[in-house]
């Protein structure tokens, strides 16, 4: 899901750009994208305890390793799903 939220990211942020009437030669430059990143990278360890950045590495790089979802992963995950679902319909 890291590279959906990559290219959601550079999708709004470059595409916004262009819809607001920019010139995309002119973000598209290395000191640009190192301060669009920069920023997003900065404000990532500002709002998150140290803690939470060290889980994030890790998993980030078992993101890039792994072989893929195994079926009891989506199980699982649907089991929670219902589970969270069955408490949205209960309790609003």
């Amino acid at each position: 899901m890291g590279f959906v939220g990559i290219i959601v990211v550079t999708v709004c942020v470059f595409g916004g750009y262009i819809l607001a009437g920019g010139h995309l030669h002119v973000v598209w430059q290395p000191f640009e994208v190192m301060i669009i990143f920069g920023a997003a990278i900065g404000g990532l360890i500002i709002g998150n305890k140290p803690s939470v950045l060290k889980m994030l590495g890790k998993q980030v790089g078992h993101a890039l390793t792994a072989k893929g979802i195994q079926k009891q992963e989506y199980l699982d995950l649907l089991q929670m799903l219902f589970q969270l679902f069955q408490i949205f319909r209960k309790d609003g």
